[in-house]
């Protein structure tokens, strides 16, 4: 077994060990991992604003799987770059707010392992193909939010838009202080606590809303 023993490490001490080199998940590896998820999810579940996504094993076995390769092409430098497409290939199915729900409890690391892969390569094609990973599920992405991600699935589901906006809060991420949609999800979120939360927040956010409305004021056709 090999992601069970990588999992239970990450959950429990942190601590996580890859195989040196990439080999294909046994059928019961697959299935004693999605059981350690499941139980990960219930735990999750209990801090979760309102009603919680359900349980979407497909999801959070393919997040699982492509977390773990993705570490390993992060610390065995010589894996071949062509191997990314098997192994560190998209999700298939649809993102529903199960998925992405499901997905996160293991994607939320995906952050971390960037800045890792970042400053051991940072023109490595490794370091765009899981930046891609993030555009494409930017709920597990607070703190290095942009502009090409669509957050719209996230706002359509009450439970996963307070937490992605408690999120956001939470890493001050700059993104929230430049798109109208989460400005505005956030300052419904902060209500009179702006000053405790996020001191500086308001200027910010107007002085960016200035900077739009100048470069449009000042643009010439």
């Amino acid at each position: 077994m090999q992601l069970t023993p990588f999992f239970t490490g990450l959950f429990t001490t942190g601590k996580v060990v890859v195989e040196g080199r990439l080999s294909v998940f046994s059928t019961n590896d697959e299935q004693a991992v999605i059981n350690l998820l499941q139980k990960i999810y219930e735990q999750d579940i209990q801090e979760m604003p309102g009603t919680a996504p359900v349980f979407y094993p497909e999801a959070a076995l393919w997040a699982a799987s492509y977390f773990y390769n993705a570490v390993q092409f992060t610390v065995i430098r010589d894996l071949e770059a062509d191997e990314m497409k098997t192994y560190l290939a998209p999700f298939k199915n649809e993102k529903t707010h199960a998925a992405i729900y499901s997905a996160d409890l293991v994607l939320r690391h995906m952050p971390i392992l960037l800045k890792l892969a970042k400053g051991l390569a940072p023109a490595d094609v490794l370091l765009s193909v899981l930046q891609q990973t993030m555009v494409e599920w930017p709920f597990s992405a607070a703190g290095l939010l942009n502009d090409k991600m669509d957050f719209q699935s996230i706002f359509l589901h009450p439970s996963l838009k307070a937490a992605f906006i408690d999120r956001i809060i939470r890493q001050k991420d700059g993104m929230g202080t430049k798109l109208p949609l989460l400005i505005n999800g956030i300052r419904e979120a902060l209500g009179k606590h702006t000053d405790y939360f996020w001191p500086d927040y308001e200027l910010i956010t107007t002085n960016n809303e200035q900077l739009i409305y100048d470069s449009g004021a000042n643009k010439i056709d």
